[in-house]
């Protein structure tokens, strides 16, 4: 089993007096414990979210601060076969959760990624700049696994063709989330 993780990121507004323990229960994280700390000494909470275990923490970037949900590679994976139907797909805990989350959370964008990076402090500080910026047809091209669309952006991404291809999933209040892919390919990179 790898130890290899995985993350969610939410990009919320800078400053937010709320701590990680609320944060993280308004993400839909269960069964909190205020155990452990973050990669730069701030607390971090573990749980479940999504039928993965979970540690969630707030990375304070320049313009945002990011709530991280990190979850290992190997517990994802195994969720990630897909179904032609995105009702019965084995990762629909983990797309309820991350839509109900950007729904609760209102980020300016979020996403999940599916690559184990070496530095993914770095990787998540690298896309503040598209999501301050309002380039998220920037990130949907990267074509990460799950990318939150605010109400905004959703005309300008469909209009960019990046929505065409892929399965979306509609959020509360005109967000939309949009798959790396459709059907049983949704979630998989290309080769």
């Amino acid at each position: 089993m790898t130890e290899r993780r995985l993350c969610a990121a939410f990009y919320l507004p800078k400053g937010g007096d709320a701590p990680v323990e609320r944060l993280a229960d308004d993400a839909g994280i269960t069964q909190l414990e205020t155990v452990s700390w973050g990669p730069a000494g701030e607390p971090a909470v573990v749980g479940a979210w999504g039928g993965l275990d979970c540690e969630a923490f707030v990375l304070p970037l320049t313009y945002f601060d990011a709530l991280v949900v990190t979850f290992r590679e190997d517990e994802f994976r195994a969720l990630r076969p897909g179904s032609e139907n995105p009702a019965t797909d084995p990762a629909l805990s983990l797309t309820q959760a991350f839509r109900n989350a950007c729904s609760r959370l209102d980020p300016a964008g979020a996403f999940i990624t599916d690559h184990a990076w070496d530095d993914p402090l770095w990787y998540l500080a690298r896309e503040e700049e598209p999501v301050l910026n309002g380039h998220l047809v920037a990130l949907a091209h990267e074509r990460l696994a799950l990318l939150y669309l605010p109400a905004a952006e959703v005309g300008l991404v469909r209009s960019a063709g990046e929505i065409n291809d892929r399965d979306t999933v509609a959020v509360d209040g005109g967000g939309l989330l949009l798959f790396r892919g459709s059907g049983t390919e949704r979630w998989q990179r290309a080769s």
